[in-house]
């Protein structure tokens, strides 16, 4: 399986398997005694129907309500220009290149052997050659703050400094004061993809991950330190997937009465989870965002998600892949809510010719429990 994911420095690896125990576990419970990959909160800290309205009367167990995560901190260092990640421990260069400097992913050369273009033969291997005055190439030769071990970061590493509730650039403009309103290129093409797309993530205005040909010169935000490690799934007789990593509890074991996973309406779905009780706990909900995505497994295919899943939506046209989050959208589209799709590993909260997002429109579930 591929490295990923979220770059934290190092991760202990507990041992837990609280699915299968016959007690109860209270929603507060944060497993404080174990070594888990610390997921951020989204910063979502109010809760919204689904019509968009705001709920203060916590009738509503979305994002907002339990705020599930640890708070993001970082500290900027304005003479070397770079931006220390305290939870993951990734260093991020923020000197004005970062917003000035733009690279394609591959060159015309590569991408054209890539795709058998211009009449030249598909060439797959060639899907992956970064070499030539690339993004990648540019980040293995960066020196800044006298580091010269810098890389192009992947999906999943640049996902997790973005913020999904602000209306305008999804990330902290405190301290990273570089910032271009683009997509910024990730070092994680998609594998099914015949075109040669690669994975973006986007800090302007709607903090979408989305995919784009490898020619086209984007901005660059080049990482330091060490990757994380696998996530390490452990399935239970129960129906419950266990992520030693995270720390989180996923169900895995349900279905409506015509044998297809779970769709529902937005509210329906925080309802249904809230309501489960499934492997001895009844302390499930609707993941919020970061925990979805958590769950993406690059190395996959539609469904990407690791093979200990035995419960998955069916990927591929006419059939929908995508699974809510607990997370609204941001200001001013509060009657969406964030999605995952595992045919792509995209996310979005207004997608899909049927307008996926959309709060009134049923999209698959899957609940959660634990974490910290």
């Amino acid at each position: 399986m591929k490295t990923w994911i979220s770059g934290l420095v190092a991760i202990v690896m507990g041992v837990m398997l609280s699915g299968c125990s016959n007690k109860s576990v209270s929603k507060t419970d944060k497993q404080s005694n174990h070594n888990y990959v610390k997921l951020k909160k989204t910063g979502q800290t109010k809760s919204y129907n689904e019509h968009g309205a705001e709920v203060t009367d916590k009738s509503i167990k979305d994002d907002g309500y339990y705020q599930s995560g640890v708070a993001s901190s970082y500290t900027r260092d304005d003479s070397k220009e770079v931006v220390v990640d305290n939870i993951t421990g990734l260093m991020w260069q923020d000197n004005q290149d970062a917003r000035k400097v733009l690279k394609p992913w591959q060159t015309e050369e590569s991408f054209n052997e890539c795709v058998g273009k211009n009449g030249k033969k598909r060439n797959i291997r060639k899907c992956s050659d970064t070499s030539g005055d690339t993004a990648a190439t540019y980040c293995d030769n960066l020196t800044l703050g006298n580091y010269n071990d810098w890389r192009l970061p992947s999906v999943e590493e640049l996902r997790y400094i973005m913020i999904h509730s602000h209306r305008k650039y999804a990330i902290n403009t405190t301290v990273f004061k570089n910032v271009k309103p683009a997509y910024y290129w990730t070092s994680t093409r998609d594998l099914d993809s015949e075109e040669g797309f690669v994975n973006v993530a986007g800090f302007f205005e709607h903090g979408y991950i989305n995919q784009d040909e490898g020619t086209t010169p984007r901005p660059v935000r080049c990482v330091r330190g060490n990757r994380k490690a696998d996530s390490h799934y452990v399935r239970n007789n129960k129906g419950v997937v266990v992520d030693n990593s995270t720390g989180l509890n996923w169900q895995d074991e349900y279905s409506d009465n015509s044998g297809k996973v779970k769709s529902l309406k937005w509210k329906d779905a925080i309802d249904y989870c809230e309501s489960l009780s499934l492997g001895g706990r009844t302390d499930w909900r609707l993941p919020n965002l970061i925990e979805l995505q958590s769950l993406i497994d690059y190395s996959q295919s539609a469904p990407m998600i690791n093979p200990v899943f035995k419960n998955t939506a069916e990927c591929g046209y006419p059939n929908i892949c995508r699974y809510w989050s607990s997370s609204s959208a941001i200001p001013g589209n509060e009657d969406r809510a964030w999605f995952v799709d595992f045919d792509n590993g995209e996310h979005y909260y207004n997608g899909g010719y049927n307008k996926d997002g959309d709060k009134s429109k049923p999209l698959h579930v899957r609940c959660v429990s634990g974490g910290v």
